[in-house]
């Protein structure tokens, strides 16, 4: 294989996680270099030596990070796709409810409100809990994302299911004898549980992407290593490396934040911005391209 095609197919993965996101970066990470200490100075030479430990230290984690992600997110592709398809169909299933309870009270007469309102939100509640119970055993199970953030989002999943059903049982015993009781209750899960769930779940994806980027980087590191491309195309790899790693720590700064009315749209400028570095990977496989063709000719 070429290095050409060893760097497109490296680059190509990256359209890969469209559908979620990573794990986390736990330590400060520095690009290792080589350096040249200069021999008259021990001092300085001690001081270079423990950089490099240091650096080989945080790439050694990097690597063990990345062990078996790609093997395990192929073996999971299928699970993935079947999923999305089921959730996909899951909220069709929902927003049919609603559009048919929306009918359905407005057709009411005073007497049948109550009892109708009653039931089209126990049908939704019952959806969306099933919604509910698909999401958290497929985060459970997602490769990529750092535990804290599947720990997390489960735990939140559970609170919000706790709550719903704690909701169906207080109306089918009959606790709600108003509209305005179930209004109140409807604002209650709103503002109290779906909000942690909806962050927590967007930390997911944004911890998955990370797991994606560092693994792009290692991939990256190895072509550069095992493939010696030219000059020129390892100036590129280089510029190419350092954009990931930067969009890496940029998208690793919105896990601290806590809205997720401005976390979601960072988290997509952050995945714009990931674009720019996969053309410059795409400008060293065809700059490399061009100097295989050019010495095959000679």
């Amino acid at each position: 294989m070429t290095p050409t095609s060893r760097i497109l197919i490296v680059l190509s993965i990256i359209l890969l996680p469209t559908t979620a996101a990573a794990y986390v970066i736990e330590t400060d990470y520095q690009h290792p270099q080589t350096y040249s200490p200069n021999p008259s100075s021990a001092s300085s030479a001690s001081s270079e030596q423990l950089k490099e430990s240091a650096e080989e230290q945080q790439w050694n984690t990097r690597e063990a990070r990345n062990e078996g992600f790609w093997a395990n997110m192929m073996n999971r592709r299928k699970l993935d796709q079947e999923y999305k398809s089921g959730n996909q169909a899951r909220r069709e299933k929902l927003s049919e409810i609603r559009q048919v309870c929306r009918t359905d009270i407005r057709k009411a007469n005073i007497g049948s409100m109550l009892p109708i309102t009653q039931n089209c939100y126990r049908a939704v509640l019952s959806s969306e809990l099933e919604i509910l119970r698909k999401q958290k055993h497929y985060v459970f199970s997602l490769t990529g994302p750092a535990g804290q953030y599947i720990t997390g989002a489960i735990f939140h999943i559970q609170n919000l299911s706790d709550a719903i059903s704690a909701v169906i049982k207080g109306i089918d015993s009959g606790s709600y004898q108003s509209k305005e009781d179930l209004q109140e209750v409807k604002k209650s899960l709103a503002q109290t549980y779906l909000p942690n769930k909806d962050i927590a779940m967007t930390q997911v994806r944004i911890s998955r992407t990370l797991a994606w980027l560092n693994h792009i980087i290692v991939r990256l590191e190895t072509v550069k290593n095992n493939t010696a491309p030219e000059g020129g195309v390892l100036a590129k790899i280089d510029m190419a490396i350092t954009c990931f790693e930067t969009e890496e720590e940029q998208i690793k700064s919105l896990l601290s934040l806590e809205d997720n009315d401005t976390l979601i749209p960072a988290f997509r400028q952050g995945q714009s911005d990931v674009k720019f570095c996969i053309q410059q990977g795409l400008e060293a496989a065809l700059l490399n391209k061009e100097l295989e063709q050019a010495n095959a000719e000679n």
